[in-house]
This record gives C-alpha cells, sequence and structure tokens, in this order.
C-alpha cells in the first residue's frame, strides 16, 4: 500500500497537500503514473516509524454529527455528543482511544446541494482530532478514514488546513532512562 506521509526533512507542508487536505488525498502515487511511490521511505529509514503523532483536520460539507458517524463507523467505535462550547462528538474506539469532532470558527461552512457548494450553518464547521497516533500502526487507519469522510461529502474550503504535533519516541526513551 503507497504510504504518502514523508520524513521529516520533506517538511510539513508535503505532508498536508500529500495526505490530509481533504480535497486531493488518494491512492494515486507521488508520479501520479505507474503507482511507484518515488518518495516513500527506505525500510532503514525508521526515524519516523518511532514517531508519535497528534492531528487535527478541519473541512466542512457534511456536519459534525455525521462525521463523527463515520469516523464511528470506520474505528467500530461509540458516539458520544458532548456538547460545550464547541458542541463536540467524541468516538471512542474500541482500543480505548478518543477521537474528537469539534466546531471550529475559522472554518468557512459549506454544504453540497444539488451538486452545489453553498453556505451552511456552523454545524458544518468540523475539525477532526486524533488521539495519539503512530506511523507504524495508524497511518493506513488515518488514510482510509479521510478517504471515507471525502466520500461522505467532507471538503477542504480554502481556510481550512490541519494541526500535525510529532514526537520522536526514541528522544523521548532515552530522555527517561538518563
Amino acid at each position: 500500500m503507497t504510504r504518502l506521509i514523508g520524513p521529516e526533512s520533506i517538511g510539513l507542508q508535503w505532508v498536508q497537500v500529500r495526505i490530509f487536505r481533504l480535497d486531493i488525498v488518494s491512492d494515486i502515487s507521488d508520479n501520479g503514473v505507474t503507482g511507484e511511490n518515488t518518495n516513500h521511505p527506505k525500510k532503514e529509514n525508521t526515524k519516523m516509524f518511532n514517531t508519535n503523532f497528534g492531528i487535527e483536520i478541519e473541512f466542512t460539507g457534511i456536519t459534525r454529527s455525521k462525521a463523527a458517524g463515520v469516523v464511528a463507523d470506520h474505528l467500530g467505535g461509540t458516539i458520544q455528543h458532548t456538547g460545550g462550547s464547541y458542541d463536540t462528538y467524541t468516538v471512542t474506539a474500541p482500543d480505548g482511544r478518543v477521537w474528537k469532532l469539534m466546531s471550529d470558527s475559522s472554518i468557512t461552512a459549506l454544504k453540497k446541494e444539488r451538486g452545489t457548494l453553498m453556505s451552511a450553518d456552523s454545524t458544518y464547521k468540523v475539525e477532526l482530532v486524533s488521539p495519539i497516533l503512530t506511523y507504524d500502526q495508524d497511518i493506513d487507519t488515518l488514510q482510509e478514514l479521510v478517504r471515507k469522510l471525502r466520500r461522505a461529502g467532507a471538503v477542504a474550503p480554502d481556510n481550512a488546513g490541519i494541526h500535525y504535533r510529532k514526537q520522536d519516541i526514541t528522544k523521548r526513551s532515552r530522555a527517561k532512562t538518563q
């Protein structure tokens, strides 16, 4: 399977464009023709595989409630509407990790009617907040989740983006032993 997150040296912009921008996530390769991913890290580059990360993905086109349903179906989790000032939905996966879908006032709310994107109410402003993830165990799940959100109608308006936080777990392990 093509893995689209590149190593640290490629930079965050590449991660945003190749994986998480909801309007372009797909199975196409970097060269777009052969299916060979020319930027895929070599197996001996293990640094990225020893990284915990969290991601926040902003989108619209579907409501937070519908997005929570997509996330729960994909993960086999349960949904709870916790509400609050961010009108949050939580999805608890079978492994106990919690994914959040919350309002983000910076997103332009849009919905599709008769094939055309038009203004929508604030329930269409969605930010997906992941739990702590690992590349090796979670990247395929994350990529497929984004694809399913797109198929459900999620889109990324021009003012949407991602927030990506990473932590090299080998450095953290060394710090604890010193």
